[in-house]
């Protein structure tokens, strides 16, 4: 495949270009939107898990409270 530095970019020429064609075909502003939303579903997915994961915490928490409330109020009541 010829190619050619000019100012530190690749340039093909003539029929090389063809050989390539799998290269040119992609372009990334055509795959931004699905990116970005990719991002924004990891970010909510994350937040999320980590909101549930404190609601968890807090449930197992109020439950050893009350234990323990229960406990108590029965060693007074006897």
């Amino acid at each position: 495949m010829a190619r050619h530095r000019h100012g530190g970019l690749s340039h093909l020429h003539g029929n090389d270009r063809n050989r390539c064609s799998s290269h040119a075909d992609f372009k990334l502003k055509d795959w931004q939107t699905m990116i970005a939303a990719c991002i924004i579903a990891a970010c909510i997915a994350l937040v999320g898990g980590s909101m549930a994961y404190r609601g968890a915490a807090k449930v197992e928490l109020d439950r050893e409270a009350a234990a323990v409330a229960l406990q108590r109020k029965r060693l007074h009541s006897f």
